[in-house]
Order: C-alpha cells, then structure tokens, then sequence
C-alpha cells in the first residue's frame, strides 16, 4: 500500500515536470527553480515530524510515558521555533532577495528572472 502512495506521488510529480517542459525551456526551468525552493523549506519541518513521531512512539512502547510527554513538548517547541525560524527567512529576504535575484542561483537566463516573479 505504501509503495503505491510513494509510486503515485514519484509520478505526479514526473507528470508536472513534463508538463512544464512542453511550455518550452524557461518554464522547465522556472518550475525547477521554484520546487527546489520549496522543497528546501519543506525538509526541516518533515524531518523534525518524522523524527520525533518515532522518538515518541518509542518511548510510549517502552513504557516511559513521562520521557515521551517531554519528547513531544520539546519536538513541538522546535517545530515552532523552525516554523518561525522559515517565515522570517522568507519575510525578511523580501525586500533583500527578490525572485529575480533568486533564480540566478540556479541560471543566468533574463525570462527566467521574470517569469519566477
């Protein structure tokens, strides 16, 4: 069940990148640009949710309630300090890092700069 939730999702995604590649070049690469992005801001929070899921889960087996109580307190006070810790990247690098500026990081080409905007 699992390996055709993980299979269907590999392949949405295959459909989009083909979809935008027949919009030409530009927009392949606009798409890239942004799903890479977002998948940045994307892998802290789905680690830390991961990662204590199985840490408390652990406990809980074991038997240790007290220790899981504070496991998910602590994993819940990271999630909000990355949670904040992302939106302030993003708000502040408003003014500073527009998406002209950012889509240089991944090529020099000018329509590209325009339609990331």
């Amino acid at each position: 069940m699992l390996t055709r939730k993980v299979s269907s999702e590999w392949w949405a995604w295959e459909a989009c990148a083909l979809a935008a590649s027949m919009l030409g070049p530009v927009s392949l690469a606009a798409q890239s640009c942004l799903l890479s992005t977002t998948s940045t801001f994307f892998q802290v929070p789905a680690s830390l949710g991961i990662a204590s899921a199985v840490r408390t889960g652990n406990l809980l087996g074991a038997g240790r309630g007290w220790e899981a109580k504070w496991a998910s307190r602590t994993s819940l006070i990271m999630s909000i300090f990355f949670s904040a810790l992302n939106g302030s990247v993003r708000c502040f690098s408003v003014g500073r890092f527009e998406a002209d500026d950012q889509c240089y990081l991944y090529g020099v080409q000018e329509e590209l700069g325009i339609l990331v905007q």
